[in-house]
């Protein structure tokens, strides 16, 4: 079955946009949370510093899976769409290396 499939590039690199934007917000409000947690390490007992240090590894985990989800997904919308783009480009100079018929073909 053959059909047809419109894709808006434009919005998809506008979403890439979007993700890179929302990337680069997390990553500021993400900042000063860490330098607070981190400047608290001191307020952790001895016997719970170990806790602190296993705690600030899992925040520090969760913090770059967000930021290379973001990436990732921005750099698969943007490829996306450049595979798009592309396609359509082959599909019209194919159909552009196609001889009209005209009437006067009869």
């Amino acid at each position: 079955m053959s059909g047809s499939t419109h894709v808006d590039t434009g919005a998809l690199h506008a979403a890439a946009g979007q993700l890179d934007a929302l990337f680069d917000d997390a990553l500021s409000q993400l900042n000063p949370v860490d330098a607070t947690v981190a400047d608290s390490g001191t307020a952790w007992p001895e016997a719970a510093g170990a806790g602190f240090d296993r705690f600030t590894s899992y925040l520090d985990a969760r913090r770059e899976s967000l930021q290379r989800t973001l990436a990732e997904m921005s750099a698969t919308l943007v490829e996306c769409a450049r595979r798009y783009d592309a396609q359509d480009a082959a599909t019209a100079e194919r159909l552009h290396a196609v001889p009209q018929a005209t009437s006067l073909d009869l």
